[in-house]
């Protein structure tokens, strides 16, 4: 069996930083949180389900489909690909990584 590798992005978060965001958006089941990824896109996630490969030290994160909604796009990532977390009702940051 293989080992993990770990990718070659750049500013790629350290695995803890990685759970304690996974943490806030579980903490945030339902209501609207907005997410940004490396890649710069953006997404309004409402729940999030989540799960770790054998060897990954993060989780692969399935968004808005637990329970389904028809106003939300869905999405799959990996928490090494979060830059930051945000209530969009207030603008406030809920977590942002301290990679560069």
């Amino acid at each position: 069996m293989g080992r993990w590798k770990r990718p070659k992005e750049t500013g790629l978060i350290d695995p803890k930083e990685a759970e304690q965001a996974l943490s806030i958006l579980r903490s945030r089941d339902h209501q609207p949180t907005l997410v940004r990824l490396q890649d710069g896109s953006e997404e309004v996630v409402y729940n999030v389900a989540s799960g770790r490969d054998l060897g990954n030290p993060y989780d692969h994160v399935t968004t808005n489909i637990s329970p389904f909604r028809d106003d939300a796009e869905f999405s799959f990532w990996f928490t090494h690909q979060l830059i930051e977390i945000v209530d969009p009702e207030t603008g406030r940051t809920l977590w942002q990584t301290l990679a560069s």
